[in-house]
């Protein structure tokens, strides 16, 4: 079969930066106001808390009429912009573990469509380690069996959220790098690594996702999009 070859071309933007410079700045940090947390809190005790009703909750269901414009504008900054907003403020204390999910969830709403995390169709996930005596760990996912979890991409999300409600015994921290930048320095040291990347590949389908005997994904996956406008990743 011929290989059709594929224009690349360098990001440029907001997209593209490096971590040491943010160093010395918060602009990236929103910190959420009295008002914004009372309208959270009438907001979660008018909507389901358990699964799988809490699934059914929109934006609608969610009203955050002081808190929605400015996480619209978040929404713009993450599709468009640096790709990345840090929440603070947030009084875990104050509630349960299933009304934290709640209102996970009914802020995630205001940024779209929740959507399937696994094949079992989890959309919220919780990052704890439930490896131990008797536990199959061959079946859970990475984020389930505790230790390090290398540098990666979620799949099938525009989105992606981290609540932090509980500081791990150790480790636990977070880390994030612009998918862009790397984009260019592959394209910069080692251009021919990009095609493929765009082609994109049959996955191999992790423990805990596994349907049936199938062991590939039924399509090629990009690692990176070309849209026209914006590269994605």
């Amino acid at each position: 079969m011929a290989t059709v070859s594929i224009p690349i071309k360098p990001v440029s933007g907001p997209p593209v930066w490096q971590g040491d410079s943010f160093a010395g700045r918060d602009d990236w940090v929103f910190h959420l106001t009295a008002p914004h947390l009372a309208e959270i809190e009438a907001a979660v005790a008018g909507i389901p808390i358990t699964l799988p009703d809490l699934y059914t909750v929109t934006a609608a269901d969610f009203p955050l009429s002081t808190l929605a414009p400015a996480l619209h504008e978040m929404d713009n900054e993450l599709q468009q912009g640096r790709g990345f907003i840090l929440l603070r403020g947030l009084p875990v204390d104050r509630y349960t573990e299933e009304e934290l999910a709640a209102i996970f969830w009914g802020i995630g709403a205001q940024f779209g469509i929740g959507q399937a995390q696994s094949r079992k169709g989890d959309r919220l996930g919780h990052v704890i380690d439930r490896s131990g005596p008797g536990s199959e760990v061959r079946h859970m996912r990475n984020y389930e069996v505790g230790g390090h979890l290398r540098m990666h991409t979620d799949l099938n999300n525009d989105v992606v959220g981290l609540l932090m409600f509980q500081h791990a015994r150790s480790g636990g921290e977070s880390r994030i790098a612009s998918s862009m930048t790397v984009h260019n320095i592959i394209l910069d040291e080692h251009p021919e690594y990009l095609e493929p990347l765009y082609r994109g590949y049959y996955f191999h389908v992790l423990r805990g996702d596994q349907v049936g005997d199938s062991k590939l994904s039924d399509h090629r996956i990009p690692i990176f999009i070309d849209h026209g406008d914006a590269v994605s990743c």
